[in-house]
């Protein structure tokens, strides 16, 4: 044997890298599909409290009847919320494991200093809008819908309350 054929191969780990980049890929495909998901079950929730508070406005079971929905809508906000840092983390361990096989790459391809530090892969997500950002972006508007329905809520029952006591002078003000 020549020593040619001795030196280790620099792309040995190469269906590893493959098939941990098409793991990525495919939990980012599920992470869609559930934002998707959870928007949808926001819609179904909005669109439901429109048509109870639309013609019963001012009423208190318009205000139970939100009170409901926010009962179910946050807790499934607070789902969407978690999973969304849960992928967040995954995917950090993700790259790093991704980078490792790079960094690997580079050392047994004997690369020049000049050459990017990371392969192709990460150095496409970093000069990309970033997913990072867009995943905080996402936790963000889970948060906000979490927030939202207990807000509304509670502006829904000050509205009722103002609503059935229109007159000021009910109200104990000095």
């Amino acid at each position: 044997m020549d020593s040619a054929s001795r030196a280790p191969n620099p792309f040995e780990r190469i269906e590893e890298y493959k098939a941990v980049l098409e793991d990525t890929a495919q939990a980012s495909n599920r992470r869609r599909t559930d934002n998707t998901l959870f928007v949808g079950l926001n819609t179904v929730f909005l669109t439901g409290i429109g048509l109870v508070v639309s013609p019963n406005f001012g009423s208190w079971d318009a205000v139970v009847a939100v009170a409901m929905v926010t009962a179910i809508a946050v807790p499934v906000n607070v789902m969407w919320y978690r999973g969304l840092a849960y992928w967040m983390t995954s995917l950090g361990v993700r790259e790093e494991y991704i980078r490792s096989i790079e960094k690997e790459f580079r050392k047994r391809s004997a690369t020049i200093e000049s050459e990017l530090p990371i392969g192709l892969y990460l150095y496409l997500q970093s000069e990309n809008v970033g997913r990072m950002r867009s995943l905080k972006m996402d936790q963000r508007f889970a948060l906000f819908f979490a927030v939202i329905y207990p807000v509304a809520t509670a502006c829904l029952a000050i509205l009722t309350y103002v609503w059935e006591h229109p007159t000021l002078s009910s109200l104990p003000i000095h």
